[in-house]
């Protein structure tokens, strides 16, 4: 036999239960924001990490550029007279 509940322990036993809930349903959606923000962050260091390896191999290039023109130039026989 169960035990006698009055009618407003009742009902401070739902509300109980539905707060529970829409906490949990709350929650879920802050959850998921923090999750796709840690992705995004993600995502963003690895752009920053390939657009330094860009950036080092254009200046890389340059360097070979500015050797590769002085040696043409050293290298050019001396202009007739």
């Amino acid at each position: 036999m169960p035990f006698p509940i009055g009618s407003a322990a009742r009902r401070a036993g739902r509300l109980v239960i539905v707060a529970g809930l829409l906490g949990s349903l709350l929650a879920a959606p802050a959850g998921a924001r923090h999750q796709e923000q840690a992705e995004l962050s993600q995502v963003q260091d690895e752009l920053d990490a390939i657009a330094k390896v860009l950036a080092d191999a254009r200046a890389d290039a340059n360097q070979v550029a500015r050797a590769s023109s002085r040696q043409t130039v050293t290298s050019l026989p001396p202009a007739r007279r």
